[in-house]
């Protein structure tokens, strides 16, 4: 399977500002792989994203013109997989929705490691954020992340399974 890349365009007005600048995080992943971890961490991490954004993005609401003209009426429900880009569809089919059944079936900490990925890799929070908010050891949030992370690359075959 192949991971579609997105091209990002930054024109030369659509820098931020420098008080922006100095609030901007660096990306947690650049800063595992930076720190030693397998770079496959960050692909993972890549198609992760992509397809959660694929799953929500088809949850917003939408505006309809129920105007009885032109024919528009009350749409039925559609789960959001029929509504996403194949090739995510195709990823969430393949590997996504195996590894998040797997991550949520078990957990320590009165958490999931899939509730632990998603606040990391979608809402930004950060590690040290993710350990005081569980309430556990320093660099626990860490390991949940890279343990998590092997277990998707194994099972989409970007890794090999340590014997």
């Amino acid at each position: 399977m192949v991971v579609k890349r997105r091209k990002i365009i930054i024109n030369e007005g659509d820098e931020p500002t420098p008080e922006t600048k100095a609030k901007l995080k660096p990306d947690v992943m650049l800063r595992l792989v930076a720190s030693g971890e397998p770079s496959e961490f960050l692909l993972a991490s890549i198609e992760i994203r992509d397809v959660y954004e694929g799953l929500c993005c088809s949850l917003f609401s939408r505006g309809i013109n129920y105007d009885p003209k032109t024919g528009h009426t009350r749409r039925k429900f559609r789960h959001p997989v029929e509504t996403m880009p194949k090739h995510l569809a195709a990823l969430y089919d393949a590997r996504y929705k195996p590894w998040a059944n797997e991550m949520s079936r078990i957990g320590k900490y009165g958490a999931t490691p899939l509730s632990v990925v998603v606040d990391i890799l979608i809402d930004g929070v950060t590690l040290t954020e993710v350990d005081r908010r569980l309430r556990i050891r320093s660099g626990e949030a860490k390991k949940i992340l890279c343990l998590s992370l092997r277990q998707y690359c194994e099972m989409a075959g970007m890794m090999r399974v340590a014997a």
